[in-house]
């Protein structure tokens, strides 16, 4: 909405109370000395007053001069700036996929980002290491594309996340950059702006000509030869222009070979960054690490199978065999449980011997022939919309759309005789669980599934299962919990008895002495008996 206010008079510039019409700086005016007229001061485009030491947008336009000058700090400082801009990659990567797991709060995230002119320099350095870890073309040929990506999401979410949290005075600063010149909202003004309902506050004030580019959506208020913007769509504007800046950087120095540059000493310490990048997009988007997993601990842990992969397996061990959209989840399943490829034959050779064809496939599902892509394994929503083959037993076994209700009961029945619930608890869980399936509710039957039994109580605010792996994760992180717990009263237990056995032998320890003390006496006394006896003997 465009709203221009209009006189139906002339406007007379001599009459003191007209507001004067817009005017370049470098036109002449005579000096206004009338009451009542606005300051001419307020008509030109000045440089407002900011404090750049207490918080700034970093521009990173002359990053690369920083790698001269790095071999002079000390590693301990540049190691903590590196940790610092880690964690904040982690944190809004994780938030930006809307998983809870390493999310940080809003405070301490606001005093994270934040820069001044003290630690401008350092986060620099941060910038240009991990630019140079994550964008050289020719230390990362192969994992290119995937470091390079998650440098400039991360990068765009840490932009966002500074420019969102700074105040309008740093934000009027960082504008200039961009040929924005924001202007002081006089009091005037700011009684007319409080008075439109239809912009929402704050807004930015600049001049008339600045404002092109939102005419075509027409989200901003003329008066008087400004326009005033809300805050919210300048910075998108300039998000935008900051990504394209970003990409240009990388596109340029992507083949400048940015790691000679960095000092040797520093290489080890950002390949183990380099290296934990798979790990931290698949913590954020599935909600699950790819662990280490051994067979033994596979064999050990059907009973905390999603649902989906236990209906799989119980079918695969009573019919000694699965086709082969039923075969390829439960080979990524496996897979996202840590297990390594040939821990995965091994487990699918105990049932079905592999033949040629099948162990192609498990092959290519780790990405070792064919296209030789690292594949994942299917979420709840690609499972809840697959379409299965006749005689197939893949997708998601609590979406009665999918498959029937027995079906369903029966795979619940199984998986709670295997975990050994029985009697008052089976019949709650099972009324629980099948009340969601019923309802067309499969993520809540499995978390409510998973917190049931493991004797936590369920409520809407509990995180719903997303993925047949989380779904173990979060099952075998509570099953520690239950164990550590246990062990840790258990050493209580045993302190308790070892405090009573020290009191005890303290006690012990009294009554030896007091009878030794005893037998000591007697033996005494009976010696001088002895003694007078053989003076009387003598005489």
């Amino acid at each position: 909405m465009i709203l221009v206010t209009k006189s139906s008079k002339k406007r007379n510039p001599s009459a003191p109370n007209s507001p004067k019409p817009y005017s370049n700086a470098n036109s002449p005016q005579k000096p206004q000395t009338t009451a009542g007229r606005i300051p001419q001061s307020h008509r030109v485009i000045t440089t407002s007053l900011i404090n750049r030491n207490r918080e700034l947008i970093p521009t990173y336009d002359k990053f690369f001069e920083t790698f001269n000058s790095i071999g002079n700090i000390v590693w301990s400082d540049v190691f903590k700036c590196l940790e610092t801009r880690w964690t904040i990659y982690r944190a809004l990567y994780a938030k930006l996929q809307e998983n809870s797991i390493g999310i940080i709060p809003d405070d301490a995230m606001s005093a994270l980002v934040k820069v001044t002119k003290e630690t401008e320099y350092y986060d620099n350095v941060s910038f240009a290491l991990f630019f140079a870890a994550f964008c050289d073309f020719q230390a990362n040929a192969r994992h290119y594309r995937q470091l390079a990506s998650y440098f400039v999401q991360s990068e765009m979410s840490l932009f966002a996340q500074r420019i969102a949290t700074i105040s309008m005075e740093g934000l009027d600063g960082y504008l200039r950059q961009y040929d924005y010149h924001p202007q002081p909202i006089t009091d005037v003004e700011n009684v007319f702006l409080n008075e439109q309902k239809y912009f929402a506050l704050p807004l930015v004030k600049v001049p008339f000509y600045e404002a092109g580019k939102f005419f075509r959506t027409r989200e901003l208020l003329l008066r008087d030869g400004f326009a005033f913007i809300s805050k919210q769509e300048i910075i998108d504007l300039v998000t935008l222009k900051y990504r394209g800046k970003i990409q240009e950087i990388i596109k340029e120095m992507g083949n400048a070979d940015l790691m000679a540059k960095v000092p040797t000493e520093l290489h080890p310490m950002l390949q183990f960054y380099m290296d934990n990048v798979p790990m931290v997009k698949s913590i954020s988007e599935k909600g699950y690490a790819q662990a280490e997993c051994s067979i033994e601990e596979a064999r050990e842990s059907l009973g905390m199978f999603a649902p989906c992969a236990f209906s799989i397996y119980r079918r695969f061990k009573r019919e000694k065999h699965l086709k082969h959209f039923g075969k390829l989840q439960l080979v990524l399943f496996l897979k996202g449980m840590g297990l390594d490829m040939d821990g995965t034959k091994k487990y699918i050779d105990e049932v079905e011997r592999l033949d040629k064809d099948a162990i192609y496939a498990i092959e290519h599902a780790y990405g070792k022939v064919g296209g030789k892509k690292d594949y994942s394994s299917y979420g709840c929503v690609g499972l809840m919309s697959h379409n299965r083959n006749v005689g197939d037993c893949d997708g998601c076994i609590m979406n009665t759309l999918k498959f029937s209700k027995d079906d369903v009961r029966n795979n619940l029945k199984d998986l709670l005789d295997f975990r050994g619930v029985e009697g008052n608890e089976r019949e709650s869980i099972y009324e629980d669980v099948m009340n969601s399936v019923d309802a067309k509710l499969p993520m809540q039957a499995c978390t409510k599934l998973l917190c049931l039994l493991n004797g936590k109580a369920w409520n809407e605010e509990v995180p719903e299962i997303a993925h047949p792996n989380n779904y173990y994760r979060r099952f075998k992180k509570m099953v520690n919990e239950k164990n550590r717990d246990s062990v840790e009263k258990l050493i209580d237990e045993l302190k308790m008895d070892e405090e009573e056995i020290v009191e005890n032998n303290e006690e012990t320890k009294k009554e030896v002495k007091m009878e030794i003390e005893e037998r000591k006496d007697k033996v005494e006394v009976k010696e001088e008996k002895v003694s007078v006896e053989n003076k009387m003997d003598e005489s």
